[in-house]
C-alpha cells in the first residue's frame, strides 16, 4: 500500500453519499480479486475503508491496483476521481477475469493525493497509521474500461498493460 501526492483544483460534485455509492462498485472489483485468490476479503475491505476516508475528505485524485506477475510483467487498473460534474456514465462493476492472472501475482494499491486538499496532511497521517507508505504509479496509456458514478461524481476505471 502506497500514497503519493499531486496538485489539482476546481469545483467539486463530491458528497459522502456519492463516494459510498461509487466505492461500493470498486469494492466489488476488490472482492473479485479475493474470490480469485489474489487478495484476502479483509485486505479488500481495509483498502476500501482507507480509500473512502481519503475520498470523503476530497483528498484523493486517483488510486491504482498494481499487478506484478511472477514473470516480471506489470499491469494496473486506475481509478481516476471525476468530481467536476461531467461524468454521467455508470457501469456495472466487474468485467475483469482475475482468475487469468497467474498464481503468485503480487497485488498492491497506490493512492495519489491532491496537493490542494485542505485535509491532505490529515489523510497522510491516517494512511501512515494504517500501514501505507511511499510508492509510485505504474504508468501507461491505458484503455478506458468502465465508469462508476452518482450525480456527476465518480471514478473512471482504466486498464494499463496487456489484459485479455
Amino acid at each position: 500500500m502506497y500514497a503519493q501526492s499531486v496538485t489539482q483544483s476546481g469545483t467539486s460534485t463530491f458528497t459522502e453519499a456519492r463516494v459510498r455509492t461509487v466505492m461500493g462498485k470498486s469494492l466489488d472489483d476488490f472482492i473479485g480479486l479475493a474470490v480469485s485468490g489474489h487478495l484476502s476479503i479483509g485486505r479488500a475491505s481495509e483498502w476500501a475503508s482507507d480509500l473512502i476516508y481519503a475520498l470523503d475528505r476530497e483528498a484523493a485524485e486517483m488510486f491504482q491496483l498494481r499487478f506484478d506477475l511472477p514473470a516480471g510483467e506489470q499491469r494496473a487498473i486506475n481509478y481516476h476521481v471525476s468530481d467536476d460534474g461531467s461524468l454521467l456514465e455508470d457501469s456495472e462493476s466487474g468485467g475483469i477475469d482475475y482468475r487469468s492472472l497467474p498464481k503468485g501475482t503480487d497485488v498492491s494499491i497506490v493512492l495519489r493525493l491532491r496537493q490542494s486538499s485542505r485535509h491532505r496532511q490529515r489523510v497522510l497521517d491516517y494512511l501512515r497509521k494504517r500501514g501505507w507508505g511511499a510508492g509510485s504509479i505504474f504508468s501507461g496509456e491505458g484503455v478506458r474500461d468502465r465508469a462508476y458514478s452518482k450525480d456527476g461524481y465518480g471514478l473512471i476505471r482504466r486498464k494499463i498493460g496487456t489484459w485479455e
